[in-house]
């Protein structure tokens, strides 16, 4: 079977045999945009069921039906990857949850810092993005994504976790870390960076690593994605 197979995200129960009504912005998808027609071959999955081959039975631009066909997969079991980051201007918003969904973070937590410039993020849309990413990447857990909080309750939250935090200008040592068995906890700064007083802050607790990043200032979301590389070639 082609591995060009469009997927999609239902959050339904999913079996052999069950015809299913697409939403309407999926329906356009696949009728408008890709012209599948009756008979196309299409993916479908979701955290519980798995995923499952199915086809189109009635292809309309405003509500497509599917008939699920076989299971392919059960279910996956990803290590817990908890993202804390301070959101950035939006198009690159849109790049760091895209690329950090394909390297593996299954929870992604606004964070509130004294510089965060974007402090009204849309939740529905960054899921939205979330989504797009696991169909195309091949992932069958979609993130989660949580309403955004200030620092200070990010690492009351995370207290009996380590916090590996991006930290620049901080005199650290290479990412060099052993992983958690359970889960993962990262934190990312905003444009400009952590604050002095944010900076000390997390420097105080015991349970925050910082992590060097290599010799350069890097953009938010290109520390979003060094990190999350160095921790998938621990896996």
């Amino acid at each position: 079977m082609s591995s060009t197979i469009q997927r999609i995200f239902i959050d339904e129960k999913l079996e052999p045999g069950l015809i299913l009504k697409l939403s309407k912005e999926d329906s356009n998808y696949l009728a408008n945009v890709l012209r599948l027609e009756n008979g196309a071959k299409l993916k479908i999955f979701n955290e519980k069921y798995g995923e499952f081959l199915a086809e189109i039975v009635s292809s309309y631009h405003k509500a497509c039906e599917i008939k699920i066909l076989e299971k392919l997969k059960d279910t996956e079991k990803l290590l817990s990857i908890i993202l804390g980051f301070a959101p950035i201007k939006h198009y690159r918003l849109c790049f760091l949850i895209e690329k950090a969904t394909e390297l593996g973070v299954t929870e992604f937590q606004p964070v509130i810092t004294e510089r965060t410039i974007n402090r009204n993020v849309k939740i529905d849309k960054l899921f939205l993005t979330g989504k797009e990413a696991s169909e195309q990447s091949g992932r069958i857990v979609t993130p989660k994504f949580h309403e955004q909080i200030k620092i200070e309750k990010f690492i009351t939250s995370y207290k009996n976790h380590t916090i590996l935090a991006a930290i620049e200008s901080v005199d650290a040592k290479p990412f060099d870390f052993e992983l958690d068995n359970d889960k993962v906890v990262l934190l990312v700064g905003p444009e400009g960076g952590f604050s002095e007083r944010e900076k000390q802050l997390l420097l105080s607790q015991s349970n925050v690593k910082p992590v060097n990043l290599g010799p350069r200032i890097l953009r938010a979301e290109t520390a979003v994605c060094c990190l999350l590389s160095s921790i998938n070639c621990k896996l």
